[in-house]
């Protein structure tokens, strides 16, 4: 009489269950950027130089960390005050220091401006354009366009 082969058959099942780790710890590393997006790698905390993108890009799983940046051009409307809105066009060119740098460009943005506001903002708003684009250039963002309007209740 021969040994009944079961579905629990140690070599089997090593057969199945090895390919299958595999495969669920393999795919999660494989990324694909778009034309417009970078990638900024943090390996165990620390970034690594340079950003990565656009096509396949492949990260470490547990072990890094993958922040997705758009570098095409961003249209941002940002209320300053109860009556007063920008309106900024911005595109980020360095990845790696936007990332490190800068959590949320619209407050970044919007504090800039207030602290900047002085007297009417039709006549500030030349100065402001220039200042914002200066002080945005080292954090990676270049502002091409800065509009300020004010809201009629």
């Amino acid at each position: 009489m021969q040994p009944q082969n079961s579905i629990f058959d140690p070599i089997l099942l090593v057969l199945i269950v090895v390919p299958l780790v595999l495969l669920a710890t393999i795919l999660p590393s494989i990324r694909v950027l778009a034309e417009n997006e970078r990638g900024v790698i943090f390996r165990l905390g620390r970034a690594l130089p340079t950003a990565k993108g656009p096509g396949i890009v492949f990260i470490i799983p547990f072990v890094d960390q993958l922040f997705v940046v758009n570098i095409a051009p961003q249209h941002l409307e940002i209320p300053i005050r109860q009556n007063l809105t920008a309106y900024v066009t911005i595109q980020i060119f360095d990845p790696h220091r936007y990332v490190m740098n800068i959590k949320d460009v619209k407050d970044v943005i919007r504090h800039f401006v207030l602290s900047n506001l002085t007297g009417d903002p039709r006549e500030c708003e030349e100065d402001i354009f220039y200042k914002l684009k200066e002080n945005l250039e080292e954090y990676g963002v270049r502002v091409l366009n800065f509009k300020l309007t004010p809201i009629n209740q």
